[in-house]
């Protein structure tokens, strides 16, 4: 059986092995697996959180807010929150969005909104708990 390479020792399943339509689809598959397990257990945390500081008035949130482990809690669930939804939305646009320009662009738009999410998030986050 001649291949492409004749000087590849490799079989042509050995060669697309783990690459996927998109070449990249099992690092995806992977990080939607480890952020959503990530997120089972930050969200039993930030509900506990956030329903401690329902009822409060804004001193005393930002009281629970400047301790480092609430602020750290809420940065990590919105940053890994923020991730996964990219994660995922780059997996529906892989699937749906015909044209491979078109594609791109759904991509970077993808990569943009979300960066601006997690960005925005931090900023209000640090905002609140520190300024």
């Amino acid at each position: 059986m001649a291949s492409q390479n004749d000087s590849s020792l490799r079989t042509t399943y050995r060669r697309i092995d783990h690459l996927g339509a998109s070449r990249s689809g099992t690092a995806l598959m992977w990080g939607q697996r480890v952020t959503s397990v990530a997120l089972m257990i930050l969200t039993v945390a930030f509900v506990f959180l956030v329903w401690s500081m329902v009822g409060k008035d804004y001193v005393a949130v930002r009281q629970i807010m400047s301790k480092p482990l609430p602020a750290t809690i809420m940065l990590a669930y919105m940053l890994i929150g923020s991730y996964h939804m990219m994660l995922g939305i780059r997996v529906i646009i892989d699937d749906y969005v015909p044209g491979k320009h078109a594609r791109e662009w759904a991509i970077v738009a993808n990569i943009l909104f979300c960066g601006a999410v997690a960005f925005l998030s931090t900023y209000a986050i640090l905002r609140i708990g520190f300024v």
